[in-house]
């Protein structure tokens, strides 16, 4: 009776169904871009005289420029990536919980998509299109 049960479970199991510890990472390389550039920005925004803008290249230059021309663009920048990544964390919350994800994995998933935005959630926004087109 319990071998025709669980040869049951795996006929019946759908192609909605995921494992609940599903969890991919983004790429080390590209996720230490995103991290920096966000991270320059919010020096830039916070506290610019930390930065040696010199160091930087055209990159310092151009937030040098920022910094003293057009410090509402900066905030904006500033406040408006903040805003987008958060943005991106509630959704791939909602995208995890439609998964079907354990707490912790929807945790994870959660805090990398509002670290890294777009990376992370293109990968977990794809999981839940491939399915939906399954099913």
């Amino acid at each position: 009776m319990l071998a025709l049960l669980v040869v049951l479970a795996v006929v019946m199991k759908g192609a909605k169904d995921v494992e609940p510890d599903w969890f991919c990472s983004v790429h080390v390389g590209l996720g230490a871009f995103i991290v920096a550039m966000l991270g320059y920005t919010e020096l830039l925004y916070f506290c610019p005289e930390v930065l040696p803008l010199h160091y930087f290249g055209p990159l310092g230059s151009l937030g040098g420029y920022m910094v003293k021309e057009t410090p509402r663009l900066l905030a904006g920048i500033c406040i408006g990536a903040n805003i987008i990544h958060a943005c991106e964390g509630v959704y791939a919350f909602i995208l995890s919980r439609r998964l079907h994800l354990n707490v912790w994995t929807t945790f994870k998933w959660t805090l990398q998509t509002t670290i890294f935005g777009i990376l992370s959630l293109s990968m977990i926004y794809g999981k839940t299109k491939s399915l939906d087109k399954t099913s």
